[in-house]
């Protein structure tokens, strides 16, 4: 009962004293969050102060000798170069750089000017940069988990050199980095109208003992950052383009970066598992755009007085050094208060490599090697154009981007592009595994023979379908995944010598632009000159680069499916066997199958590493070679390189991936090349919802692309060609037909002009404006209106005459 009474009074105690217990606990709860955030704001200042002391890797020798720091001035700049209607200015005691554009006033920044208030703090060296590095401990043979960068490792140790160029067109810094003993030039320049910077790659200086390589090099990190107060948007060359809306407040995610290679995945690195489905970078091109403000007059005076600023933006190409290159993007609020977007480029790759059981705990060793230098003495350079008012977004970035291309002659402007095709992939043979006599074995089994090939063009002439492209696929002896096609040997199973001449005499007769692709990556069988163990790329450690397909249900590589690579130099030779062998069959045009997707190094350990940077030259090589004797060439997929000898590109991304970063799809890629050359999407039959890609290809103007089998696809079910069972052509002929004249209705009138506008003006309501007219298409499930006119749901909208 004792006990009950003192419940009951301690009850009754809170009750009458719930405010007061309340107002302690609401103050003690005040206090213990203040002490956090001075605890934290403390530990932030002791971490920046830690950081500009660490010494992470060990001294070796002491050949670069620590100096005395520049007296810090942030206001101390001083003009290195005036040209071109820009100014460059240079501070000299923090290595800072801003840019002027004369005509407008606007300033950009290789650094915030107001970083010093920046609401989320951030590793005050680091903002401070203009160059972060990533080192690689070849003794040790791992990479060096800090980042390094060009203030707290360089200037604030007075190791900061500069010279103003010569020809007064700007400046080149050399940042001294005593922690390993390297020297590394930047150089920033005024060049045809644009700001350029630049690695000077050999004249990066190892001084003493060097037991470090440079692994990566961020450039200029913070040019352009837009603060928290700034609305805008970044581009990133995402599949067609994206954008990520500044301060777009994702940061709930693990997501911090948006971070992709230039031209993809190196594929001789290899894969354990199945890739994320996303789409590729195929441009070498980033942008910030800047959205104008009003600014009210200081004196209080009228709202009809305050100045409108207008919008600005800057488009950055990386001109050289592209094949070894990524694109970083990041919003504010999680790494720090801007938004900003920059290049890296990759000095060397390394990799892990199992080297079996160790005696510790049944765990696997693993020796990590590096490559070498994989820029091949070429500057790693990044061109900056600006733009303002109506070009400042990512419309005009794709006009700007274009007109560099043409001027560095690296644009092609193919006489095709002024019509709009149905373009369809026939796949001639395959081998599949049967048994002869009991025993297994591949045969070479027919799929589209020569005479289908007649076949399908007379059955879609007679369905109006006049436009045609035919891209025939393992058409030649062995099929599909077979010997490198070197010559023009006939396949018997598809039919006779004299079939296949009767099949392209017809072709001719009719119009038909017909194209023979060879693939001179993938090595699946020895013949025709080429060897799998001679010719054929390495990986690390001197190991074959083998590819794998992936088995759908785990994502797991298979091994008992695979081939090799090429090895890049046999690639020129290859592509000039093939092209001189189809001019013997008067065969005018040849398509180039995985050159316009892929780059790969061969790191064989006999010879110094034929890099990336090396494998596009001879991609260029065997493309201009194609191009000079060949009517009209064909590739897939589109990275930059291949613009300057290409008149189609299929398998172009008629979106983004989605990432969760990002905020809109654009059509970036088509604004840039429509009216060159002719743009196809991959195959429609290979989509999840055709009719949504066929409002893509109105919206950016494209061309159509079908993959097809004319012959029976179910014996294709269970082997490796499952993916081709969707090929059929008699299922997909009435979409064929029907997808043609919707095209011709809709994009022919608009062939061979560029896109001068494009803009989303509704949710899933897009216009896409042309010289001569427009384009309005209508993604959603109900009717929109537009001007005054009906859009019924998922419908498009053609309107002519130079208006919308």
């Amino acid at each position: 009962m004792d006990i009950k009474n003192k419940l009951f009074k301690f009850r009754r105690a809170i009750h009458r004293n719930g405010d007061l217990i309340a107002r302690v606990f609401s103050v003690t709860l005040i206090i213990i969050l203040v002490v956090a955030v001075g605890w934290g704001a403390y530990k932030i200042y002791w971490s920046d102060i830690a950081y500009e002391k660490a010494n992470a890797i060990e001294i070796i020798d002491d050949a670069i000798s620590a100096g005395k720091a520049p007296e810090e001035d942030r206001e101390a700049f001083e003009l290195v170069a005036d040209k071109d209607g820009l100014e460059l200015w240079s501070n000299f005691t923090n290595g800072e750089i801003k840019v002027v554009e004369k005509d407008t006033g606007n300033v950009w920044y290789s650094n915030p000017v107001d970083r010093q208030d920046a609401a989320l703090p951030v590793r005050k060296p680091m903002i401070n940069s203009q160059i972060h590095v990533k080192f690689f401990n070849v003794e040790k043979k791992e990479p060096v988990d800090q980042e390094f960068n060009n203030y707290g490792d360089s200037i604030r140790k007075g190791c900061m050199e500069y010279e103003k160029l010569a020809d007064g067109s700007g400046v080149k810094f050399r940042f001294g980095f005593p922690i390993a003993n390297v020297y590394i030039p930047v150089q920033y320049s005024i060049v045809d109208g644009a700001f350029q910077a630049e690695i000077v790659t050999d004249e990066i200086e190892g001084v003493g003992t060097y037991p470090y390589a440079i692994l990566d090099i961020k450039l200029l990190p913070y040019f352009g950052a837009a603060n928290e107060s700034q609305s805008g948007e970044l581009l990133v060359p995402d599949g067609s383009g994206a954008l990520i809306d500044f301060n777009n407040g994702k940061n709930h995610n693990d997501i911090v970066f948006y971070n992709n290679v230039v031209y993809g995945n190196n594929i001789t690195l290899g894969q354990e598992t199945a890739e994320t489905v996303k789409e590729q970078i195929s441009l070498p091109i980033f942008g910030s755009k800047w959205d104008g403000s009003e600014v009210v007059a200081d004196d209080d005076e009228e709202a009809s007085d305050s100045e409108i600023t207008p919008d600005k933006a800057f488009l950055g190409v990386i001109i050289s050094g592209d094949a070894s290159s990524s694109i970083v993007a990041s919003t504010s609020g999680k790494v720090s208060s801007y938004n900003m977007i920059h290049p890296v480029v990759h000095m060397t790759e390394h990799q892990f490599i199992r080297t079996g059981t160790s005696v510790f705990a049944g765990q696997e060793a693993r020796v990590l090697a590096v490559s070498d230098n994989q820029l091949i003495n070429k500057n790693f350079a990044v061109r900056y154009y600006f733009l303002n008012g109506d070009k400042a977004n990512y419309v005009g970035m794709a006009e700007k981007y274009r007109e560099h291309l043409q001027e560095a002659n690296l644009l092609k402007k193919s006489a095709l592009a002024d019509e709009k095709y149905m373009i369809l992939d026939l796949v001639g043979a395959v081998s599949i595994e049967k048994y002869v006599f009991g025993v297994k074995k591949p045969v070479v089994t027919a799929l589209t023979t020569y005479n289908d090939v007649v076949s399908i063009v007379k059955e879609l002439k007679a369905e109006g379908v006049d436009n045609l492209v035919i891209n025939y696929i393992g058409a030649l002896d062995g099929g599909l995944n077979n010997k490198m096609y070197s010559t023009v040997e006939t396949e018997s199973v598809l039919g006779s010598k004299k079939e296949f001449r009767a099949m392209l005499e017809y072709l001719d007769q009719e119009g038909v632009i017909f194209f023979l692709e060879a693939n001179p990556v993938d090595v699946y069988n020895n013949g025709n000159g080429y060897d799998t163990n001679a010719d054929t790329a390495k990986t690390f450690f001197n190991k074959y680069a083998f590819q794998h397909n992936f088995i759908l249900d785990s994502e797991q590589k298979d091994n008992t499916s695979r081939w090799n690579i090429l090895h890049p130099a046999k690639l020129p030779g290859l592509v000039t066997e093939f092209v001189d062998a189809t001019e013997k069959w008067e065969i005018d045009n040849v398509s180039l199958d995985r050159i316009g997707k892929v780059l790969y190094t061969d790191y064989a350990d006999d010879v110094p590493s034929t890099t990336r940077t090396h494998s596009m030259e001879f991609w260029k090589e065997a493309l201009k070679y194609a191009d000079e004797k060949s009517d009209y060439v064909m590739v897939h997929g589109g990275n930059a390189y291949t613009l300057a000898y290409s008149d189609i590109v299929t398998d172009v991304a008629n979106g983004s991936s989605d990432f969760d970063l990002t905020d809109h799809t654009v059509p970036f890629y088509q604004i840039a090349f429509q009216g060159s050359a002719v743009l196809a999407p991959t195959a429609f039959n290979m989509s999840v919802d055709y009719e949504r890609e066929m409002l893509k290809v109105l919206e950016n103007g494209g061309n159509l692309k079908y993959n097809l089998i004319y012959g029976d696809v179910d014996q294709l079910v269970g082997t490796e060609y499952d993916d081709m069972v969707s090929y059929s052509y008699k299922r997909w002929k009435e979409k064929i037909v029907e997808h043609y004249k919707t095209l011709q209705e809709v994009s022919a009138q608009f062939a061979g002009k560029v896109i001068l506008g494009h803009e989303t003006v509704a949710e899933d309501v897009t216009v896409t404006t042309y010289e001569n007219g427009a384009v309005i298409v209508n993604y959603r499930d109900e009717a929109y209106t537009y001007e005054g006119m009906n859009i019924p749901a998922k419908q498009y909208k053609v309107v002519l005459g130079g208006t919308k």
